[in-house]
This record gives C-alpha cells, sequence and structure tokens, in this order.
C-alpha cells in the first residue's frame, strides 16, 4: 500500500491512482475486517451492556459479503435507553479493482443519563479501500440529527472528535474518529457518541456508553487467512458443557502475528482435583503475499488429578507436557506437523510411564478412571489439533464423573 496522505477535519485521504495499464499486475488479496453496533456500556462496578444490533465481516478475504442486524430498543439501566438500531457492514470490489471494507450504524431515539443527552438520531459510516495500484484510503463520518446535551442543540454535523463537557458528570466526544495506513493495512473506526463519566459524585462514575459505532480495515496483501488457538486446560462435562474454560488461551489473529511471538501464561491453575503448574500458551503467524504460517503451542508443567481415595489420588500425572501444532502451505499445498510435541513424567495410577512423544492417538483404558488419549491429533486438509492428554472420566468421583479433561491444547490453521 502507498501511504502518502492527508489528513484534514479527522479524515484521512489519500488521493487515488491511475488504473494500471493492460497486462499490469492484478489487484493484491486482501483481508476484510469490517462491523458496526447501535450500543455498548461498560463499567467495572454496574451491570454492563455488550455489543446491540452487532453486524460483523472478518477474517476473509472474500469481497461481496455483505451483513444486516436490527434491534427495536435497547435498555441501558441505569444510564438510559435507545430505539431502534440497524447496522451493516460489507466487502466489495468494484470493476476498476479497488477494494473496500466498510460499515455503518445508526440508533434512534436516544435518552441517557436522565435526559441530559437526547438524539432522534445518531448515524456513522466509514470506508476504507485500496486501488489496483496500491493508493490506500479512509474514510469516515457522523450525523445527529436532534441531539442536545443539557437541552442545547448542537449541529447535525460536528467536525471530528468535538468533546463537550457535561457538568457533574464528565463529558462526551461527537464524531469520534480515527484513522491510520501502513505498508500492511489501512483502517478506519468512527464513533458517533462516546460519553464517559468521570465525576466521582455520579453514581454511574467510571462508565463508559458508546451509541452508534463502526469499524472498517483492509490488511495485506496477504495469502490467505489463518486460524488457531492455544491453552492450557480444559474441562466441560458430558453434555459439552464448559464446567472449566481455557486457561491462558491465547488465541491466532485472522492476518497472523507479523512474524512474532505472542502468548499467555500464568503460574498454574486448579479444578476440583485438577491442578497444573506454570503454563505458557503461544502462537506465531505470517501472512504475506509469499507465506502463510502458523506455529502454536502449549506448555503445562507439573499436572496432577486426583480423583479420590487410595490410587484414584494419582490418578495422572506429568511434570512436562507440550504441544505444538505447525500448518503452512508450499507448493500450493498446506503442511501439517506436531514436531516438538512431548510429555514427561507421566504418571498412571502412581506408577511412571514411558516419556516422549507417544504415537498419534494413544489410547489408554485406566480402571477405575476411564479413557486415556495421548497425543490425540485431529487433521483437515488445512488443519492441525493436537491435545497431548485427553481424558474421558467413567468414575465414579463425585468431583470430575462423566467430565472430558484437555491438558495441552494446540491449533493451527493455514
Amino acid at each position: 500500500m502507498t501511504a502518502a496522505a492527508l489528513v484534514t477535519g479527522g479524515v484521512t485521504m489519500t488521493p487515488m491512482a491511475l488504473a494500471p495499464p493492460a497486462g499490469a499486475a492484478s489487484a493484491p488479496k486482501l483481508g476484510f475486517t469490517a462491523f458496526a453496533y447501535g450500543t455498548e456500556m461498560k463499567n467495572p462496578t454496574i451491570v454492563e451492556s455488550g455489543y446491540s444490533a452487532l453486524a460483523w465481516v472478518g477474517c476473509t478475504t472474500n469481497a461481496g459479503l455483505s451483513r444486516y442486524n436490527t434491534v427495536a430498543g435497547v435498555s441501558l439501566a441505569p444510564a438510559g435507553t435507545v430505539g431502534s438500531v440497524d447496522s451493516h457492514a460489507s466487502t466489495e470490489a468494484t470493476s476498476s479493482g479497488t477494494q473496500e471494507a466498510k460499515s455503518s450504524a445508526s440508533t434512534a431515539d436516544v435518552n441517557l443519563l436522565g435526559g441530559r443527552v437526547r438524539a432522534s438520531a445518531v448515524s456513522v459510516s466509514t470506508l476504507s479501500s485500496e486501488t489496483a495500484a496500491g493508493a490506500a484510503a479512509s474514510h469516515a463520518s457522523a450525523s445527529f440529527a436532534g441531539l442536545t446535551i443539557d437541552d442545547k442543540a448542537l449541529k447535525s454535523a460536528e467536525p471530528a472528535n468535538t468533546k463537550v463537557v457535561i457538568p457533574d458528570i464528565g463529558y462526551a466526544v461527537l464524531n469520534e474518529q480515527g484513522q491510520r495506513i501502513t505498508s500492511t493495512g489501512v483502517s478506519g473506526y468512527v464513533v458517533g457518541l462516546d460519553i464517559h463519566v468521570t465525576s466521582t459524585s455520579s453514581s454511574l462514575y467510571g462508565t463508559r456508553i458508546v451509541v452508534s459505532a463502526a469499524t472498517a480495515s483492509l490488511h495485506g496483501p496477504v495469502s490467505g487467512v489463518l486460524g488457531g488457538l492455544s491453552y492450557g486446560t480444559e474441562v466441560t462435562s458430558g453434555s459439552g458443557l464448559i464446567e472449566s474454560g481455557p486457561t491462558y488461551s491465547e488465541p491466532m489473529a485472522c492476518y497472523g502475528t507479523a512474524g512474532h511471538t505472542r502468548e499467555d501464561a500464568g503460574s498454574g491453575s486448579s479444578y476440583r482435583g485438577l491442578k497444573t503448574g506454570a503454563t505458557t500458551d503461544t502462537v506465531k503467524g505470517t501472512d504475506t503475499a509469499s507465506a502463510l504460517a502458523a506455529y502454536v503451542t502449549s506448555s503445562v508443567a507439573d499436572l496432577h488429578l486426583d480423583l479420590g481415595p487410595g490410587s484414584l489420588a494419582d490418578a495422572l500425572g506429568a511434570t512436562s507436557i507440550k504441544s505444538v501444532a505447525s500448518a503452512y502451505v508450499k507448493d500450493g499445498r498446506t503442511v501439517l506437523s506436531e514436531n516438538g510435541s512431548g510429555i514427561l513424567g507421566l504418571t498412571i495410577l502412581g506408577h511412571s510411564s514411558e516419556s516422549g512423544l507417544p504415537s498419534p492417538n494413544t489410547k489408554i483404558q485406566i480402571p477405575g478412571v476411564g479413557t486415556l488419549y495421548l497425543n490425540k491429533v485431529i487433521k483437515t486438509a488445512n488443519s492441525i489439533t493436537v491435545e497431548m492428554i485427553d481424558l474421558q472420566v467413567t468414575a465414579s468421583s463425585p468431583e470430575l464423573a462423566g467430565d472430558t479433561i484437555v491438558a495441552g491444547y494446540a491449533r493451527a490453521k493455514a
């Protein structure tokens, strides 16, 4: 992407380049992301409200996608209410080769902070684009109908990032927006109303309220879309309900990590009879015009499973577990690998077992405990999942009976 840009009034504009001559290279493959929503409210102590009427398109290189969402009304108690919300997100490619991600949101009948902030409608839109020649641009806008703050009427088109003080409450930013163009992407966002309650005398102190928000971005050039996830442990019931969610989980970004390693780590976790020590989960992804690769790891130390008296008190143990999932594209096909995986210090019912890398999908019936899978490997055409330990508990233990315990989870997709 070319990054020569002009910033005026909070809007970034890049002059349109001329169309490439006949026979020139085709438009590069880009990754699209676009989403919009009506409202969101956050506060560390009171009830929060998530995205309303979220419309989202992402993790795709496909143009021509469109998503809509709508709701009739939203309660943001105790801060107020809004009426109907309409949101839209889409990806497009024009006949000239320009690729676009765009989104919009409109929220009606806004009544917040005891009527101190009102509007008949708050509408926003944003568009990020790149021409076939590589010229990138991002544009955003916000409009207001009947907007008043403390009974003072405001304009239908306030300048970008206009700040209005609300006495004894805090402040509101109108038409909040920002744009960014780099060598690997273009992005833009806009928020119609962004209200911050900063007065300690307010019962809503610490609250942030967003009304009408939209984001659109292009990333690339890319070869495709990556996927992946790593975590230390997870416990699910026989019906599939999560009892103990993934610990120290680290997801892979759709378009990679620019070749950098990202990690989540902790000193350990415990759930009923299951305990672990230090856990580190990592992802590393590369997604460029010439490379598509995902490398995911999960390392768990000092796992111990106690299912009851006697030998069941040492039902399963391991001093070190490591799962590695690797997926990369070479010569048009995806290569999958678990190289680097292994388990050390494995014990079953208190007895030592062989260490190293077990054969894929090794199955062991443990009397009085259940079915243990070591190095459980699941492959598709472009992904690999490695679970170094997968134990399906059939014991009558009151703690984990009927549960499935996974330790050392790594999944990579390219």
